[in-house]
């Protein structure tokens, strides 16, 4: 799209774009290359400073402020009319796709084998008003809808981030009686009354763990089929730990998954979901054991994951295992964990922990909150930042006791998105942090990028640059009010501190730098024993002779800061 008389132009990817009219005038157009959404006011009246899309002049390429979906608050108000369009659209996008002949086939053999009507339970579909993902997740919900309407007893949805407009559309526009608005977040402990199918797209590890330990028997779990996560995947990942999620674990041992191809239209909203059933009679022929190779192995021995169980029937399962019913724990500790597009956050500073969906738009390498929670930082890329305002909605939960209610906080993630390059485009970005709720500070290989952020505006002002050449790597402590450089020195050992201050806002001062000594290198003679012994300690020692991010750390003794520097000994075989 060009306009010559005044030097506007978009940029479009080479693929297909996606276009989706969300009101008079007013259409989305969706670039799949870039996975990036460009909401345009198709009025030919725009003048120059419009806030319905900032376009780019020719003579300032070099803006750096760029925004990924500019749509102005009076553009976001709900649109049913144009959302049932979309909806009715994607359902038939779905009906004639591959994905749906195998999906439909599989589902329509489960649903045959259940004596009663069955129940549809749907955790976790997101924001259908603005996600394209969560759209086609709930067109397929529909789809089954109308196909199977005889056989269905109940639909019941729940999704903590729905806005009220979103609430009100599901109970409004859904002429099918049996859908059920849940109202109370329950966090997945979900009892099952009947044959089930449990629809629960990129949910996270605690959803899949909740909902088998509130059906664990036998006979429930027969009439159950899943459509989600794979609890395979789950259970090999390096980090899983069976005792917080015993009923995943367990249920690995006996549970069929059924994978299905890839939903060419839009990759991301069924991508690795996978049917999951537990009524399986047969064992397989070969319990194949899952090897996890060694990276540091240069001929690739392999050793025997232990976390897999053994494959079994469900009949075969200890009555030991399904008589322990415990309520699953899950600790609050200081992180945040990202699960496909699902997000938790958890902290000590903070009693509670928040849940959240994000759009696939990459691979994420660094994620963080500012300290209050309002806005989130997501790098995905070595020369730029994207942020996502939150606003905390007090949420009352009912108790048993009548008398009595618990009142929660959730995050509503904004439906606009934001981000900030690098003032030097030739600059690799290794990573950001947060000096204060507005103040952020990109780290680069050249420089060090001071801003302070305005998250109404959704803007970002550069209040200083300092020139950091050859920047090897950073530590940084929010406690300490320090941000230490290693830059300029091959061996990492010149370092630059940089101090700020949480209540004088917008300084950022640089320090005098300082060298760490490093051991002296091995002399001649030293060196010369053998050189076989040369060869297979030359890595090691060149290790010993540089500082690096690994070998230090930050810290406060009796009141004064400290950097302690861990010297490691290494040992060669031989």
């Amino acid at each position: 799209m060009t306009n010559n008389q005044s030097g506007y132009f978009l940029k479009l990817s080479s693929q297909p774009i996606v276009f989706e009219p969300i009101s008079n005038g007013t259409s989305v157009f969706y670039d799949k290359d870039n996975q990036q959404l460009f909401c345009i006011n198709m009025s030919y009246e725009q003048e120059e400073n419009t806030d319905n899309f900032r376009f780019t002049r020719r003579k300032k390429q070099n803006r750096q402020i760029i925004l990924n979906s500019t749509i102005n608050e009076t553009q976001l108000l709900f649109n049913q009319e144009q959302l049932i369009k979309n909806i009715e659209n994607k359902i038939e996008i779905i009906r004639i796709s591959y994905f749906w002949k195998q999906f439909e086939n599989y589902f329509l053999h489960w649903i045959n084998q259940q004596i009663t009507s069955i129940d549809i339970l749907s955790y976790g579909l997101g924001h259908i008003s603005s996600s394209i993902c969560s759209q086609y997740q709930y067109a397929l919900l529909k789809l089954l809808e109308k196909i199977f309407e005889n056989k269905i007893q109940n639909i019941y949805l729940y999704d903590p981030i729905w806005t009220k407009e979103e609430n009100n559309f599901l109970h409004n526009n859904n002429i099918f009686s049996k859908y059920v608005i849940l109202t109370e977040n329950n966090q997945a402990y979900q009892i099952i009354n009947r044959s089930s199918f449990i629809y629960i797209p990129f949910c996270s590890k605690p959803i899949h763990n909740n909902l088998l330990y509130s059906n664990w028997n036998k006979n429930k779990l027969k009439n159950i089929l899943f459509f989600g996560n794979s609890l395979e995947k789950f259970s090999n990942e390096i980090q899983f730990n069976e005792k917080k999620f015993f009923y995943i674990y367990q249920a690995t041992s006996f549970a069929t998954e059924i994978s299905l191809p890839l939903f060419e239209n839009y990759i991301n909203a069924f991508n690795e979901q996978v049917f999951t059933s537990f009524n399986r009679t047969v064992i397989p022929i070969v319990n194949e054991k899952k090897i996890i190779p060694l990276k540091r192995e240069k001929n690739k021995k392999f050793i025997e994951n232990k976390n897999q169980l053994e494959k079994i029937t469900i009949e075969q399962l200890t009555e030991d295992i399904w008589s322990l019913h415990i309520k699953p724990i899950y600790t609050n500790e200081d992180e945040i964990v990202v699960s496909s597009d699902c997000v938790t956050v958890k902290g000590h500073r903070h009693e509670q922990a928040y849940s959240f969906r994000l759009e696939d738009k990459g691979a994420i390498q660094s994620i963080k909150f500012n300290p209050d929670l309002s806005v989130l930082a997501i790098k995905r890329n070595s020369n730029s930042v994207e942020f996502l305002n939150f606003a905390p909605i007090p949420q009352t939960t009912s108790s048993p006791r009548p008398s009595t209610s618990t009142t929660t906080t959730i995050l509503q993630p904004d439906a606009i998105e934001y981000s900030q390059l690098s003032k030097t485009k030739s600059s690799k970005l290794y990573d950001f942090n947060w000096l204060s709720d507005k103040e952020i500070v990109f780290v680069t290989d050249q420089s060090i990028e001071h801003y302070l952020l305005n998250s109404e505006k959704r803007t970002l002002r550069p209040l200083k640059h300092h020139l950091v050449p050859n920047t090897n790597w950073q530590l940084f402590s929010r406690e300490m009010n320090l941000l230490l450089i290693s830059a300029g020195s091959p061996s990492g050992n010149s370092l630059i501190p940089f101090s700020f201050h949480k209540m004088q806002q917008q300084q950022l001062v640089k320090l005098p730098k300082f060298e760490v000594d490093l051991p002296q290198a091995q002399t001649t003679i030293q060196r010369s024993n053998s050189i076989a012994s040369n060869s297979s300690s030359q890595s090691a020692n060149r290790r010993c002779y540089e500082l690096t991010e690994r070998d230090c750390m930050l810290a406060i003794i009796y009141d004064k800061a400290y950097l302690l520097v861990l010297r490691q000994v290494f040992r060669v075989a031989g």
